[in-house]
């Protein structure tokens, strides 16, 4: 019987330093609860019907106001297509062109990482400033209904560190059955801003 009583009590050992560590203070991690991080709270992004060109750029402004929750706003107004040509004077200062075999995919998780970088984003786009708009004839998209891209539009990024990049773009718009999105971007250098360039911030996420 003694050996019995001795075998129990190696037993209970193990159990009770098990429960002095439970009942020690905070501190001792064998089970403190993990402090809860403090969720986003949602905003509401303006967004207009995606019937002309125009409400596209407008949505895709209230997109990036909203940094990472105008991600989703962000899909909705980009083709899955979407293309995005650098200036040739960036692919040479990169070193090579990130934006080869682009698409919808690489494009959101290319700009959720400019969101991550320099936060909430403020565009400067208006069509009417291009120095022109054309059909695209015949259109990339063989089932589009129309195509059309407005010619040397100026644009400005503010980001909150103060960071500004401007250029130009050529813009191209697909319509699909009365709703359009953005399906190309061509990045253009104006040297007499002096400021980098919309690529160039992209290309400074991008893992080389």
């Amino acid at each position: 019987m003694a050996h019995r009583g001795v075998a129990q009590q190696a037993l209970l050992r193990p159990a009770a330093a098990l429960l002095a560590l439970a009942l020690a203070g905070p501190g001792c991690g064998l089970f403190d609860t993990r402090t809860p991080e403090t969720p986003e709270t949602p905003i509401t992004i303006d967004t207009r019907p995606r019937t002309i060109p125009s409400n596209v750029v407008y949505n895709v402004r209230s997109a990036f106001k909203a940094g990472q929750q105008g991600l989703g706003v962000y899909d909705q107004n980009i083709a899955t297509d979407l293309a995005f040509e650098p200036d040739p004077q960036d692919v040479t200062e990169i070193g090579g062109n990130p934006f080869t075999n682009w698409g919808k995919d690489r494009e959101k998780s290319n700009m959720g990482s400019v969101f991550d970088r320099y936060g909430v984003l403020t565009l400067s786009l208006n069509l009417s400033a291009a120095e022109e708009s054309t059909l695209v004839t015949p259109p990339v998209d063989p089932n589009a209904d129309n195509e059309v891209y407005f010619r040397s539009t100026p644009y400005t990024i503010s980001a909150e560190t103060d960071t500004l990049f401007a250029g130009k773009t050529d813009l191209y718009f697909r319509d699909n059955t009365g709703t359009w999105t953005i399906y190309k971007w061509v990045d253009i250098r104006d040297q007499s801003l002096g400021r980098k360039t919309f690529g160039l911030m992209k290309a400074s996420v991008e893992a080389r």
